[in-house]
């Protein structure tokens, strides 16, 4: 808890001194007190499942700002997980 704090304290301050112009209160990435409850255990499938439908989406956004032509690599994994994903759809 305390070292989330101290983090977000440092982030908060960068941010601050950067200049940047920020939308909101800075201080609102500071986590209040009922943020450190006890959390509930998530089946790795289904975080599996999560990780593989946020990786699709961030591979294949229209309005990245600067499209680049994926590796042979990067096109491979990116069909895998595709594939992944539609079999974790179809087993749901």
């Amino acid at each position: 808890k305390d070292a989330v704090r101290v983090r977000a304290e440092r982030s908060r301050a960068a941010l601050a001194e950067a200049g940047y112009e920020v939308v909101g209160d800075l201080d609102d990435l500071i986590p209040a007190d009922e943020s450190f409850g006890a959390v509930a255990r998530v089946p790795a499938k289904q975080v599996t499942a999560a990780a593989i439908d946020l990786l699709v989406t961030v591979l294949t956004e229209e309005h990245q700002p600067q499209r680049v032509r994926p590796t042979q690599a990067a096109t491979t994994v990116l069909r895998h997980l595709r594939g992944a994903r539609q079999r974790g759809r179809r087993s749901r």
